[in-house]
């Protein structure tokens, strides 16, 4: 992989890695409806990191990177010492 590519993979992984976390945070909001576009923006905006990572890595492995981090984000340990390999299987 260039140097080039490897750099937007690394950007693209920060970019999910903090719109999951936008999303956790936005799951302890205020009001519902305000909670639920806010996620739905970040849902659309991880898409976009995820379609453009397909691009360049293919779709297998891109999926399973935005699955780890989407677990890894959300649900850090998912409340059992097991999630991390859990999270890597439903990938």
């Amino acid at each position: 992989m260039s140097t080039t590519i490897s750099s937007e993979v690394a950007r693209l992984r920060m970019r999910i890695a903090r719109e999951c976390e936008a999303m956790h945070r936005g799951l302890s909001g205020v009001a519902m409806v305000a909670r639920h576009a806010f996620i739905n923006e970040r849902y659309a905006a991880l898409e976009a990191s995820w379609q453009r990572l397909e691009e360049l890595i293919g779709a297998e492995q891109a999926s399973t990177l935005v699955c780890q981090t989407y677990f890894r984000m959300i649900e850090p340990n998912g409340g059992r010492a097991d999630a991390a390999e859990t999270a890597t299987e439903d990938c």
